[in-house]
């Protein structure tokens, strides 16, 4: 499986780096550590101001290729540089905080090579604190209706654990206009305009790290009015008509599962109903998926609510839970205290390393 032409790696790992000091070491660690051998690693330091290019510099590696910049560019600047750079015939996302387990890479280039019509794969993720006392299995669905209507309210696959075909990158760059949601964006087009095929591998390979200086936490609201935008493109695409930004605000809220602000649990319950009943672009099959996944949402978001009454949310639990609903809602919590046991073992020994 891993004969190429010489010198010419099968998989290009492409990591920027921007004041990563406290976490690089074991992020570098667990690539070049992998079981799967034929791969480059790209690395950017996109002009990190702590001691982050000391610490790569002293990781020798013939597989590494490290560029420094002196300037910060942002990510999307340096992902669309960097894909430039890259040899292999398909492109592994890593983060400087995360941790690949070793048998990532083997696992998906082996299924993309087995399954040539999967232009994407994911997996699932475990979420950690620093302190690892907090973790969750954070799970992606791969049949095709559920991807479809994953990408309605959020990504449908981890960018971090993205494998992707090279090829697309480099027709499908990342979008400047979408900053801290450019993967968001990126797959909803690659997803409407040409069909690609997403998958997901139903196994944890990858642990992502929540600390304070994610950007998820530290650019929130930036975010927010990225995806708020990307909704109002997928929305308009399956046919849904907007009346006004509330309507876009009530559905990052029912995404999320954020507090509701200016809008009421009411005005967000009547939303649902609107989503369920005027998508008409999407078949018979992605509607059944689209009300039972937006139900879910919408029961997190209304017990995520401190300013409601518990009789108003017995209510509209009442009429909005279905039988469907509630068995994927006892999944979830079984494999959340199921994977919780699991690794956690698992994650403490990893973060006790070092390098």
């Amino acid at each position: 499986m891993e004969k190429q032409i010489k010198n010419i790696p099968l998989i290009s790992v492409l990591m920027p780096v921007y004041n990563a000091e406290e976490y690089i070491s074991l992020a570098i660690n667990s690539i070049l550590n992998q079981t799967f051998k034929n791969f480059e690693f790209i690395i950017i330091n996109d002009g990190s101001n702590d001691n982050t290019d000391s610490i790569i510099k002293k990781i020798q590696d013939s597989r590494i290729q490290y560029y420094h910049f002196t300037s910060n560019e942002g990510i999307i600047n340096r992902l669309n540089w960097g894909i430039q750079k890259c040899n292999g015939t398909f492109i592994a996302r890593m983060d400087a905080d995360d941790y690949s387990l070793p048998h990532r890479l083997q696992t998906q280039i082996e299924y993309l090579i087995k399954n040539k019509n999967v232009d994407i794969v994911g997996s699932d993720m475990l979420l950690f604190t620093n302190n690892t006392q907090k973790t969750h299995r954070y799970y992606f669905s791969s049949k095709k209706n559920d991807v479809s209507i994953k990408l309605i309210f959020s990504t449908p696959i981890a960018h971090p654990t993205a494998m992707i075909k090279k090829s697309i990158l480099e027709k499908k760059p990342y979008h400047p206009n979408y900053k801290y949601a450019e993967d968001y964006f990126l797959w909803q087009e690659l997803f409407f305009s040409k069909r690609i095929k997403i998958h997901n591998i139903h196994k944890i390979l990858l642990y992502y790290r929540i600390h304070n200086n994610n950007s998820t936490k530290t650019y929130q609201k930036k975010q927010a009015l990225s995806i708020i935008k990307i909704h109002g493109i997928i929305l308009e695409k399956i046919g849904i008509d907007i009346k006004n930004e509330d309507e876009l605000y009530l559905h990052y809220f029912l995404s999320t599962g954020n507090n509701l602000f200016h809008q009421t649990i009411d005005n967000l319950f009547l939303w649902l109903k609107k989503l369920n009943e005027t998508c008409f672009n999407l078949s018979l099959k992605e509607k059944k998926v689209l009300d039972n996944y937006s139900r879910i949402l919408f029961l997190r978001a209304l017990f995520n609510q401190k300013n409601i009454s518990f009789s108003k949310k017995l209510y509209y639990t009442f009429y909005s839970i279905k039988i469907n609903t509630e068995i994927s809602l006892i999944k979830i919590f079984c494999f959340q205290i199921y994977y919780k046991k699991r690794y956690q073992k698992h994650l403490k020994k990893t973060l006790s390393k070092k390098y």
